[in-house]
This record gives structure tokens, sequence and C-alpha cells, in this order.
């Protein structure tokens, strides 16, 4: 989604990783994916940036209601949200593990980079029904929502789990939720996760659009 808080008083609500990072993923995703030859792009990619996510899935429900490509003929929705700002991990984890046959490509995806692929941290919050992905996968279109890995490359899983925790008390859904270039700052934005996260999305998506028949 694209949408986030907006302004209430003299207080911006700049939605800085959630979500306006995995906005530049996804356009990211899309220049790369122009830039295949005409006989790997086998299928058409929709690049959708749906609105009021925050407000009960408004735009994913409205796109399903009125799809540009009929549902029947759409083999995959890939969900971006919320992407890693703290540097490279050793896993990767998604919502919908186990829920579509798409584990096989992400797994092969994830195998490609040597990393380790997890479900759903966190399954008590029910974000695989939260999110913009969901109102696809009621009309059977096998979907996915990729998430962070925790175990990171340099400095382990508990103390990514830590930085984890600490955001989302101190900056989730608040105008602290900004890009943070200041070393000192342990928000500190370390790009080279999300790269290798979009990377991956990448290749899932290369996967698909290859396999037309």
């Amino acid at each position: 989604h694209w949408d986030h808080l907006g302004q209430k008083g003299k207080d911006i609500y700049h939605g800085a990783r959630d979500n306006a990072l995995g906005c530049a993923a996804i356009l990211e995703i899309g220049r790369a994916l122009r830039t295949l030859a005409p006989e790997k792009r086998k299928r058409s990619v929709l690049i959708l940036f749906t609105t009021c996510e925050e407000q009960i899935l408004l735009g994913s429900l409205w796109y399903v209601a009125n799809p540009i490509y009929p549902l029947l003929k759409t083999v995959a929705c890939m969900n971006v949200d919320v992407m890693n700002t703290w540097g490279k991990t050793r896993d990767m984890s998604y919502s919908g593990k186990g829920f579509s046959e798409l584990d096989e490509q992400v797994e092969k995806a994830a195998k490609r980079q040597q990393r380790l692929v997890t479900g759903e941290h966190t399954p008590e919050t029910g974000m695989f029904y939260r999110s913009d992905h969901f109102p696809f996968a009621k009309h059977g279109v096998p979907a996915i929502y990729l998430k962070n890995g925790f175990d990171h490359v340099a400095k382990g899983s508990e103390w990514f789990k830590r930085q984890y925790s600490e955001w989302v008390v101190e900056c989730y859904h608040k105008p602290q939720d900004q890009v943070v270039r200041d070393p000192t700052s342990k928000w500190c934005w370390d790009l080279s996760g999300c790269v290798e996260d979009s990377r991956l999305l990448f290749d899932i998506c290369c996967q698909l659009i290859d396999n037309g028949d």
C-alpha cells in the first residue's frame, strides 16, 4: 500500500518504512522486469499500489471487485510492505507459507541466495488476514506477503529481534517513521537487506512470468 496516516496537528506521519520503502522496492522490481528480453516475459506483470490498507483493505478489496485482468487468469499476488532497513539476514520469512503453490518458487529463490525460508514469525497477530494480499487469496489467487528475516548476518537474531521490537514501539505508525541517515542512530538505515529481499522477489517474478504455458 502507498497510503499512511498523513498529518495530525503539527505532526507529520512520514511512513518511510511503512510503506514508502516498499513502494520504492516495487518500482525498482518493475524497472528490472522491463529489462528482460521479450521471450522471458511470457506473462504480464501488474504493478499495483493500493490505498487504504490502514482502513480495512479498501483499495485491494476494490481491485478484486474491479480487476484489470481476470482473477481466474492471475497466477500470483506478491505483497510488499515494511522492508528491512537493518542489513542482510541469513533467513527470510513470509506470510502465506504453506497456503499456496508459491512455496516452491520462494524456496528456489531463497536457495539461490543461500538463505533459509521461515514462515510468519508472529502468526498470533493474524497478519496474513490483515494485509493487501488477503482479498486476492480469498478469490483463489496464490498470495504471499514478504517479511524480513531475523537472523542478521553480522549481529545475529537476538539483536535483530530487539531492533524490530523497539522500532515497533518507538516508530511504527508514529512521526518517527522517517529515513535515518545518521550512523550514530540505532535507526540508521542499512538497505542491503532490502536490496537482497527485492532481488528475491524479482527472482520469483522471473520464475512466474517465464512459465507462461
